[in-house]
């Protein structure tokens, strides 16, 4: 929502009052404010303005704007400028030609055209003339008028608003009638809501029915007497401003989709399938051979039906979890078809660089055996921190990636927290000596190891105030860390993490930094840090920021040597399996054609089911790669690719 804040009429005139009106309509969340501005004799007939004037029905005509006093053009400009110091914009409303040409002469491109002046065709021609961006109200206005307008008036060629309004002051419920955007915006594709009343319940039925501009009257205080009968107070607006954007993020997004949080409730919740008696090779698994019991580890629950049915590809025990690879095709060889697959991770040669798969020091034999990886990421937990590392020797290289938590604190190398900050270096110090340690058993690992970096960064249940010093911050926390023998890669954060506090029950919390792509970048080069480029993470921020996940790459890529994918959705939906979210992966392919480092699966709970899902991840990347080679005219055959 765009927020335009009326303070014209309230300032009545005065320069000093205007700047406090206008300084606090900026903190309190306003992107504009507005001026409206009128010549008498333009506007008013002369004899309207003799005292004896009347109106319809003999009664006495009162002009509600006679006395109100205007700024000066060179009022206007110094207000112009305050608002260019706060970036927000000016909105001028002339009611007469010679006032839109006062405010075009100031350097005006905003203007409103109220609802009295829709009709005003000289006026609203020249408007659009040299507008760069127009609202139009249709306070007082019928279907039928409006109609008419927007077929006489080309909006559609012009950066245009079509504002819903009722001019009564203050607009009473029974006539406020927000549906009526509906009617609008069957005529013009951009409407918004020009607020005459004084309810808490009109900006979100506006922003409900489509509305993306709410212009609203402002005074100081409630202790001011407002010149305006439908004017809030600052302090109101503010919390209309707040409440808006907390109601905007509860309606979200038209699609249904599982957020980390209730996936680490899933985790714990769920249940998976087991063995309820013994199967034996080549026997069809009846509901009567299944049981459902939590915690999942391999076969979920929601995928009984494609179960039941389909032959056990061994024998099966009772008690034991059903995996995918304990599953063949059905009789009918359609639906289900188990994991006859499972250890492929697609074509060498389609991607380029390496490949790899999460794993904890436990598990390398179970998410590695039977599977052509380059290397492994070994993620510590905080379990880990006081145990000595067990790790026979591999045929592979090694990366490691510190531990997010440890004694139930979540680490933050760039807390405010200054006893956070010392504590999680001293942990990180711990884990990088086990890392060092580590290399020894990775054949393939000659060079330094490559040791992935949260910054941290994470505040709950708000952001920070500042969180400016966040970067300083972890600069010095990385000074303070042994780095010898390690490569460093810093990966970039998602915009809504999870905390989860010893309990079923996450909790969301909020990242302030390491997520816009040129503050990373700049952070990088002045420090000489390689990234972790997290594709989730960085979708979820480029959809918290509304900007494109191709300008982004481009960004950080000068620093990527080692990637994390998965899909995502939303804000908050990550670690989805490739392709079945929002992220455009062509343009992944095309920016990292000529890449040369790791790419590690991060699906969510891709550790289950014998690592699975980490294999489908490598097929899906190679398959996105295979169809981007092939739009390239390339030759498929992988040992034939070349950029």
């Amino acid at each position: 929502m765009y927020y335009i804040a009326e303070i014209g009429k309230n300032s009545n005139g005065d320069l000093s009052r205007c700047e406090l009106l206008l300084y606090a309509a900026a903190r309190a969340g306003a992107n504009a404010v507005r001026f409206a501005h009128f010549s008498l004799l333009d506007s008013v007939h002369e004899d309207a303005l003799s005292p004896s004037a009347e109106r319809a029905w003999s009664l006495k005509l009162e002009l509600p704007f006679l006395e109100e006093n205007l700024f000066a053009s060179e009022e206007y400009r110094t207000i112009l400028g305050w608002c260019a110091e706060l970036g927000i914009d000016f909105v001028g409303t002339p009611w007469d030609l010679s006032s839109l040409e006062m405010f075009a002469a100031c350097g005006v491109t905003h203007f409103k055209v109220n609802s009295l002046n829709a009709y005003n065709a000289p006026l609203l021609s020249r408007v659009l003339q040299v507008a760069t961006r127009t609202y139009l109200s249709t306070g007082g206005l019928s279907e039928r008028q409006v109609c008419k307008l927007c077929t006489g008036v080309p909006l559609r060629d012009h950066n245009v608003v079509l504002m819903h309004a009722v001019t009564a002051y203050p607009a009473p419920v029974s006539v406020i009638n927000m549906r009526a955007l509906e009617t609008l915006r069957r005529y013009h594709p951009v409407v918004g809501y020009s607020s005459n009343d004084i309810l808490d319940t009109s900006a979100p039925a506006a922003y409900a029915m489509g509305a993306t501009v709410l212009d609203k009257h402002l005074h100081l205080t409630d202790s001011d007497f407002p010149a305006h009968r439908a004017s809030v107070s600052v302090a109101r607006f503010a919390e209309l401003v707040a409440h808006l954007e907390e109601f905007s993020a509860t309606l979200g997004r038209p699609t249904k989709q599982e957020s980390r949080g209730e996936m680490a409730n899933r985790d714990v919740l769920a249940k998976g399938l087991v063995l309820a008696h013994d199967v034996p090779a080549g026997a069809l698994i009846s509901p009567d051979d299944l049981a459902l019991q939590l915690p999942p580890k391999g076969v979920l629950a929601e995928s009984w039906h494609d179960v039941v049915g389909a032959r056990a590809s061994r024998d099966l025990t009772r008690g034991s979890y059903l995996f995918s690879s304990d599953v063949t095709a059905r009789p009918t060889d359609k639906g289900y078809r188990g994991d006859d697959h499972g250890n492929s991770l697609g074509e060498r040669g389609l991607v380029p660089g390496t490949r790899g798969v999460v794993v904890r020091l436990k598990d390398i034999e179970e998410m590695t055996a039977g599977r052509d990886f380059d290397y492994v990421e070994v993620h510590y937990a905080a379990g880990d921190l006081d145990k000595p590392d067990t790790c026979r020797d591999y045929d592979l290289d090694l990366v490691v990636h510190l531990p997010e938590y440890a004694s139930g604190v979540l680490l933050d190398l760039c807390s405010y927290d200054e006893a956070l900050r010392r504590y999680s270096i001293e942990v990180i110090n711990r884990v990088m000596d086990k890392a060092r340690g580590l290399k020894r058993h990775f054949a393939r690992c000659t060079g330094d190891v490559r040791f992935v970096v949260h910054p941290g960064a994470l505040t709950y249940p708000k952001l920070l105030d500042d969180p400016s010093q966040q970067y300083d911050l972890f600069a010095d926390s990385m000074r303070r860390l042994d780095t010898s023998g390690l490569h460093i890669l810093i990966e970039n954060m998602t915009p809504f993490a999870w905390f989860i506090d010893g309990d079923w029950s996450p909790r969301q919390g909020q990242t302030n930094s390491f997520m816009e792509p040129q503050a990373m970048a700049e952070f990088l080069g002045e420090h000489m840090y390689s990234m972790c480029l997290d594709l989730c993470h960085a979708k979820l921020y480029c959809n918290h920021a509304g900007i494109e996940l191709s300008a982004y790459m481009r960004t950080v890529k000068p620093f990527v040597q080692h990637i994390h994918f998965s899909d995502c959705t939303g804000i908050d939906g990550e670690g989805i399996q490739v392709s079945d979210g929002e992220i455009n992966w062509s343009e992944v392919c095309e920016i990292f054609a000529d890449y040369e480092y790791g790419w590690t699966p991060e699906i969510w709970n891709g550790h289950h089911d014998h690592g699975s899902k980490f294999c489908e991840a490598h097929r899906r990347l190679a398959d996105e790669f295979r169809q981007y080679w092939k739009a390239q005219g390339l030759v498929r055959e992988p040992t034939e690719l070349s950029t």
